[in-house]
């Protein structure tokens, strides 16, 4: 094939390729020899011509300069072409790696299913490079969701399966005391699914708890443990491709591998830390069915059957205050549907609202006669 005929190369921008050099080190030189169509640059004495889009040879001038360019920079002509084509930003890859994924196809749904995780994989780690936590019930902050909005898919490629996330981001200018929100959520990404790896290798999968500092929250868990490749046997391994406009973190350039017998553990962790973490702002609209107390002008326990948020139906237990815990008394005597919202902590086999306000009694008659143990 020749060279100016590779795929890719005439949706090349001159602009574009200017702006990957100046990052890489080369610096504009004037030269009112050269022809006006093109820009001199230079490099540690090396010199390189950019062709301007009116030239009439075009394609062929910027094969050379490509060829140039990834002889200087030592990159692989089919990865500094897809560099040079795709938007600015990191590229977030994930390979699920295994025998039935070879070809790079995948079942519709499994595929749906792995997009699904990669999405909430960047959602959490820009959350988390916002705010650490444990776990994020609701991960709908504004910034976050707009970087998600930018977001494009690549292409995948054969010899396993890969989604390709790439982050856009702006060209740096001068020094920045602060990486935008992109780059800290891609490099929280990396750091976090490292820590998590580096807890189950060393065999402390319980460690996995208590790693929020670093971004491993029950939510980043989550899709991890999603990400597990069909069948039997396989691997992911998740690498992040820096863009060329700012400067890549040091030491963040392996890619991270999870082998299989990691993602039970990243389940099952993300699950217990669910179940330890309330969930604020969750409203309960049902019918109380039991109400307990063993001293009423100091409160009780009343159980409620009902309507989350989520539109899960549930029965809840909910702690009240004496004041709130009369009214539910009442409420459960005439039969009327209530609405309360709190914190609701998800048990492993029951549900509890904490600090629970009433929102609303409605008067409404309801079928059969609930007993309590009031």
């Amino acid at each position: 094939m020749r060279l100016e005929s590779l795929p890719g190369l005439t949706a090349l921008s001159p602009d574009r390729v200017r702006q990957f050099m100046r990052s890489r080190g080369w610096t504009l030189q004037p030269d009112r020899s050269r022809p006006p169509a093109f820009h001199l640059y230079s490099r540690d004495g090396e010199l390189a011509l950019v062709p301007g889009e009116t030239v009439g040879d075009f394609d062929r001038r910027m094969a050379e300069l490509v060829e140039q360019l990834a002889a200087a920079h030592n990159l692989p002509l089919w990865q500094l072409l897809d560099d040079l084509s795709s938007p600015l930003g990191d590229v977030l890859e994930i390979r699920i790696q295994a025998d039935s994924v070879r070809d790079g196809t995948l079942p519709l749904d499994a595929a749906a299913g792995y997009r699904q995780a990669a999405r909430d994989l960047l959602l959490a780690g820009a959350h988390a490079a916002l705010e650490p936590r444990a776990h994020f019930p609701r991960m709908t902050r504004k910034e976050p969701l707009d970087l998600l909005a930018r977001c494009r898919e690549g292409q995948s490629a054969r010899g396993s399966y890969r989604i390709r996330t790439i982050v856009p981001m702006d060209p740096q200018v001068g020094q920045m005391d602060l990486e935008p929100l992109a780059r800290r959520a891609v490099m929280t990404v990396r750091s976090a699914a490292a820590a998590a790896v580096s807890a189950v290798e060393q065999d402390r999968p319980e460690d996995l708890l208590s790693l929020h500092p670093q971004g491993v929250s029950a939510n980043l868990l989550a899709a991890l443990a999603a990400l597990e490749p069909p069948g039997d046997t396989g691997s992911v391994a998740l690498a992040v491709r820096w863009s060329h406009d700012r400067p890549a973190p040091q030491g963040a350039h392996r890619p991270v591998r999870i082998v299989r017998g990691a993602f039970g553990h990243f389940r099952a962790a993300a699950q217990s830390i669910r179940a330890q973490t309330p969930e604020p702002g969750v409203e309960l609209d049902g019918y109380v069915i039991q109400l307990h107390s063993t001293d009423a002008t100091q409160g009780g326990v009343a159980s409620v059957i009902g309507a989350l948020s989520d539109g899960d139906t549930k029965k809840v237990t909910v702690p009240l205050g004496a004041l709130a815990y009369g009214q539910l008394v009442d409420a459960h005597k005439e039969g009327h549907r209530v609405r309360l919202v709190g914190r609701l902590l998800q048990k492993p086999r029951s549900a509890e609202l904490q600090d629970a306000a009433i929102l609303e009694v409605v008067a409404e008659e309801v079928e059969g006669d609930i007993s309590a143990d009031a």
